[in-house]
């Protein structure tokens, strides 16, 4: 999991990530030999997509993802791929080998625990997964976050980055 800060945004309005955050979180893989391959593994799936801007600069790796998959909670005005809930997503599909490897997204902040929750259960088991979420560091604490997230999967690797 990476966390990266960013200034707090009104979590109704879709907004872009930074190139420049998700071009760090990609520099900082390839300087690690765990993780230099991972957008190679197989499927990214970015569940919180807005403007599409992750998707963009993903694509744009060298090498990309052997696949894409993008796409967000409906929301009035906002450009999405398709229209998913991935809060809905709770009980991902028992064939491990299908689902994405990476999951990597900027969530509404007012829902981090929840993109956390369920990312975890869909990189659960899945050999090479990874959970990535853009996050204001002060996302790292809190009680229900340390109970319910951290007791079963602690972060680790944190990017800590300042605009």
């Amino acid at each position: 999991m990476a966390i990266v800060t960013s200034k707090g945004i009104d979590p109704s309005v879709v907004h872009s990530t930074p190139r420049a955050a998700t071009r760090a979180l990609l520099a900082h893989w390839q300087r690690q030999e765990y993780t230099r391959d991972l957008l190679a593994r197989g499927a990214v799936w970015e569940p919180a997509c807005g403007s599409m801007a992750i998707v963009r600069e993903l694509e744009a790796a060298d090498p990309p993802p052997p696949r894409v998959i993008s796409s967000d909670v409906y929301r009035e005005g906002a450009p999405f791929a398709k229209p998913l809930d991935f809060l809905a997503q709770t009980n991902p599909p028992a064939d491990r080998i299908n689902r994405p490897r990476l999951i990597i997204t900027n969530p509404p902040f007012s829902l981090a625990t929840q993109f956390m929750d369920i990312g975890l259960r869909w990189v659960d088991g899945v050999p090479g997964a990874a959970l990535a979420l853009f996050l204001p560091l002060g996302a790292l604490g809190g009680q229900l976050r340390a109970s319910a997230i951290y007791a079963q999967a602690a972060p680790s690797q944190l990017l800590i980055l300042s605009e």
